[in-house]
C-alpha cells in the first residue's frame, strides 16, 4: 500500500478489508483537508481504533476536530484503560461537556436505577430571544420541582439550544443554585443568559 497514494474515496471503499496498519498508512497519505473529511465520515468505533493507532502527538489534533457528542461516542468505543487519556486530549471546556455526556450515558445504561438524577440533558429548538428566555425559565421551574417526580433530585441540566436552521442558540449548564435563583426571581433570565452562556 505504501506504493500508492489512495484518494479518500478509494480508502473509504477499501477500509473494511484493510488491516489496522494499512488503515493508518492510508490515512496518513491523505492530504490534510481530505483527511479531515475522511475522519469525520468514520463511525465511532473506527475513529477510536484509528486514533489509538496513531502516534500520541497526533491524537490531540484529531480528537479536537470532533464535536463533543462525537468525542463522547469515540471515548465510549475505546478500551476502558484508554478513556481517561483520550479525555485529557480535549480542551477544558469540551472535556467538561464530554464528561457530562459520558456521565449521562452511564446513567442511561444503568437504567437510572438511582433515584437521584445528578445530571440531565435537554435539547431545545428556539427561534426568538423570548423563546430562549422562556426555555431558561421553564428549565429552572422544572428543576426546582424535580420534574414532578417523587424521590428524585435533579442537580444539573445540560441545556442545548439550537435555531430552526440548526445553528447554535446557546448552551448552558444549569445548576440547582441557578434554578433556584431564577425561580425565586433573584436572577433574571437575561442576566442568567449573559453570565452563564457557554457558547
Amino acid at each position: 500500500m505504501a506504493e500508492k497514494i489512495f484518494t479518500s474515496a478509494e480508502l473509504y471503499e477499501a477500509w473494511p478489508v484493510l488491516s489496522l496498519e494499512e488503515r493508518v498508512e492510508g490515512f496518513e497519505f491523505l492530504k490534510r483537508d481530505d483527511a479531515d473529511d475522511f475522519f469525520l465520515q468514520l463511525n465511532a468505533r473506527d475513529r477510536a481504533e484509528l486514533l489509538l493507532a496513531l502516534p500520541p502527538g497526533e491524537r490531540r489534533l484529531w480528537m479536537r476536530l470532533l464535536a463533543p457528542d462525537d468525542a463522547a461516542d469515540v471515548i465510549q468505543e475505546a478500551p476502558a484503560e484508554e478513556r481517561e487519556s483520550m479525555l485529557s486530549l480535549l480542551d477544558d471546556q469540551t472535556r467538561r461537556e464530554v464528561k457530562g455526556l459520558l456521565d449521562y450515558a452511564e446513567d442511561e445504561a444503568g437504567g437510572l436505577m438511582n433515584t437521584r438524577y445528578s445530571r440531565l440533558r435537554a435539547d431545545m429548538t428556539v427561534d426568538t430571544e423570548d423563546r430562549v428566555f422562556n426555555a431558561i425559565s421553564a428549565t429552572a421551574f422544572l428543576m426546582v420541582r424535580n420534574a414532578g417526580v417523587q424521590g428524585v433530585q435533579i442537580d444539573v441540566v445540560e441545556l442545548y439550544m439550537k435555531t430552526t436552521t440548526n445553528g447554535a442558540a446557546g448552551r448552558f449548564q444549569m445548576t440547582r443554585a441557578d434554578a433556584e435563583a431564577l425561580n425565586s426571581k433573584t436572577m433574571s433570565q437575561q442576566d442568567y443568559f449573559v453570565r452563564k452562556v457557554i457558547y
